[in-house]
């Protein structure tokens, strides 16, 4: 029970890190925030983060820095 209990707690405290994390992030080109859920759009969004700004429609990196090729 005990060990259930650890991991239910640990996956909670790593989503609301996540999600304040995400909060400050924002685009470097236009200053867009990305979404505060968001579906990636390809296999490099997926396994390394990053997401494409909906205003600007550059791609980024998961910090928010624009990507070059």
């Amino acid at each position: 029970m005990i060990v259930i209990t650890s991991a239910v707690t640990a996956t909670i405290t790593m989503t609301l890190i996540g999600i304040m994390r995400t909060r400050k992030l924002q685009c470097s080109v236009c200053g867009t925030k990305p979404a505060l859920f968001r579906v990636p759009e390809n296999m490099r969004h997926a396994f390394f983060g990053g997401w494409t700004c909906k205003n600007c429609g550059n791609e980024l990196d998961g910090r928010g820095d624009l990507k070059l090729g």
